[in-house]
């Protein structure tokens, strides 16, 4: 745990959302903190970051392709579910549906035991 907390991080910060992450909540819990060296708003942008460099990124494993190396952080960390949005002027254009329609079945047919 320690090591983990002395290692330089990438973190996922939405614009607009809350700037303490699941991580550091957990950490935060347990009287420790981690070093963060960077705040990015996209997973694939920390993806890349880690790619290129020698910082670290705790993510859900899914999104990490297989020429990045994986290991298991030393904390139980929660879900979370992840949304979709757009403006109700798009509501009912036939191609933005189409492609919400298709963004969706991927994610089922990823995680087929996860609720719609």
């Amino acid at each position: 745990m320690q090591r983990f907390c002395e290692l330089d991080h990438v973190v996922v910060a939405p614009v607009g959302g809350d700037r303490q992450s699941l991580v550091s909540r957990a950490l935060v819990q347990r009287g420790l903190e981690r070093r963060v060296a960077l705040r990015v708003p996209y997973f694939s942008t920390a993806l890349q970051i880690v790619a290129e460099s020698h910082l670290v990124a705790t993510l859900p494993a899914s999104l990490v392709p297989s020429t990045l190396a994986v290991r298991e952080p030393p904390l139980s960390i929660p879900g979370f579910v992840l949304q979709s949005v757009w403006s109700e002027r798009y509501d009912q254009n036939p191609l933005h549906r189409w492609l919400r329609t298709l963004v969706v079945q991927a994610a089922v047919d990823e995680h087929p035991d996860q609720p719609k």
